[in-house]
């Protein structure tokens, strides 16, 4: 009963979700989706993505054998996040939400820069484009972030 609840709610969420970006309501979207560095706006890619894009990877987790992540980032700029806590038996726990593309980082003014934003609001991350095939987590600086492990998705389809 308890897992048909969440499933029923996280559909809920989806549909309300997807309404709300076709009615161009999501509170504001284009404030939601401009974030400012150093006091300055950011510079919005103006890129259409034709196809869904299907990411994943593995990363290192405190109290299981590792973290499953799955992200697919669809063209009418909504993501999905599959989190898989691999070792412990929890359901995998799904982040819906919305994403733009950004230009630059604070080495780099050319990178491309996923920005993504949680349906709660305070959910936001960045990753960066290294190249068609693999995407690089980045701490909310949009710094890389210096780690013994791995932190990027590589491209499924």
């Amino acid at each position: 009963m308890k897992n048909n609840t969440r499933l029923v709610a996280g559909v809920a969420s989806a549909i309300t979700l997807l309404w709300l970006l076709s009615q161009n309501h999501i509170l504001p979207f284009q404030d939601l989706l401009s974030p400012t560095f150093e006091n300055k706006k950011e510079v919005v890619i103006e890129t259409e993505q034709k196809q869904t894009e299907v990411y994943e990877g593995l990363f290192p987790c405190a109290d299981c054998s590792g973290l499953k992540l799955n992200l697919t980032i669809r063209p009418n700029r909504t993501y999905v996040l599959q989190s898989d806590y691999i070792g412990k038996s929890t359901q995998p726990f799904l982040t819906e939400g919305v994403w733009t593309l950004l230009r630059g980082t604070p080495t780099d003014p050319k990178a491309e820069v996923y920005y993504f934003v949680g349906q709660n609001r305070n959910d936001k991350w960045y990753l960066l484009r290294l190249n068609d095939h693999e995407l690089l987590m980045l701490d909310q600086q949009r710094n890389r972030i210096d780690a013994p492990f791995n932190l990027s998705l590589t491209r499924l389809k």
